[in-house]
């Protein structure tokens, strides 16, 4: 009898013991297997987002140019996205390189969106908060998180002169001439009637010792874009002429000028 009673004692503690264990399998086991592999399942959601995120933010390829408006009150930024993929642009910092102040600038959604290859305006930057006269920097964060700069930084400003915010280049090739002298005469010829009588004059002047060709380099600042004539005087005598465009997308030419 106590044999028998041992062994119903036995099979009660044994079938008892797999309900633990099957209990524990439900209530512990099971439950957390499901939740390793719901992390991981959005610990990979995840790190592809990254990755795609990631590869997106190095494909953005910005270019922009910084200019004054309203007799250097405020700035427009023009903004060509030369990349494959729409970017956003958030915001504007303008930085003061005078006295390293920067400030932020949100931007108006109807010109902060840019489509592939093409281009945008964001206008009515007001920058009276910096003073009259001031050497800016300006750039544009994107919705990735890209920083780009303009071409051409910094800008200088002043209340006093009118700002030129593009410039032409220009490169001279002598072969021979010790003491190089030209003359540059720079004419606006767009059809912008404010600016129709716009035009600047300048001497480049050089000492050359031992001269066996060499490049002579100068610019000139600009105020708008648009086209102008160019012309090279040596001894009074017109020695080349040329037209240059200055534009948005190409806010900085150069000018290669042969010699005579």
């Amino acid at each position: 009898m106590k044999s028998i009673s041992c062994r119903k004692k036995g099979g009660v503690s044994s079938v008892i013991g797999m309900l633990i264990v099957t209990a524990m399998l439900f209530t512990v086991v099971i439950p957390l297997f499901l939740y390793v592999n719901e992390v991981n399942t959005v610990y990979n959601i995840e790190s592809d987002r990254m990755d795609r995120f990631d590869h997106e933010r190095s494909m953005e390829s910005l270019s922009l140019v910084a200019y004054p408006a309203e007799n250097g009150s405020e700035l427009n930024v023009y903004i060509y996205n030369g990349a494959t993929l729409t970017t956003e642009i958030v915001r504007v910092w303008v930085t003061d390189m005078y006295n390293h102040t920067t400030r932020m600038y949100n931007v108006q959604a109807n010109e902060s969106i840019i489509s592939p290859a093409s281009d945008t305006i964001i206008h009515n930057i007001n920058v009276t908060c910096f003073g009259e006269t001031k050497l800016l920097k300006v750039e544009v964060v994107t919705k990735r998180g890209n920083v780009f700069s303009a071409v051409n930084n910094p800008l200088y400003i002043s209340n006093q002169s009118e700002p030129l915010p593009f410039n032409i280049q220009l490169c001279f090739y002598t072969e021979s001439e010790t003491h190089f002298e030209r003359t540059v005469n720079v004419t606006y010829i767009g059809p912008r009637s404010e600016y129709q009588n716009w035009n600047v004059t300048f001497t480049v002047y050089q000492h050359i010792p031992g001269n066996k060709g060499v490049n002579v380099y100068s610019s000139v600042g600009v105020p708008i874009v648009g086209p102008y004539r160019i012309q090279v005087y040596k001894n009074g005598e017109l020695v080349y002429e040329v037209r240059v465009e200055v534009t948005y997308q190409v806010p900085i030419p150069w000018v290669f000028i042969p010699e005579d």
